[in-house]
């Protein structure tokens, strides 16, 4: 497998984690299993970002 398609494979990896998080943030009744699940949430966005200028770098 080339690196393009790890990357690609990884973006929709890390972007799908970021949803779930967010709609199991939404569904939540506790703030801190809120707050929690959120930063999950963003941290997998965030992750899949990077992952995504890497995959531009690469063309």
């Amino acid at each position: 497998m080339s690196l393009a398609k790890k990357l690609d494979n990884l973006i929709q990896v890390k972007t799908r984690l970021s949803e779930k998080y967010a709609r199991r943030a939404e569904a939540a009744r506790s703030q801190p299993l809120q707050k929690s699940l959120w930063r999950k949430s963003i941290c997998y966005r965030r992750q899949a970002e990077v992952l995504q200028n890497q995959r531009r770098q690469l063309g």
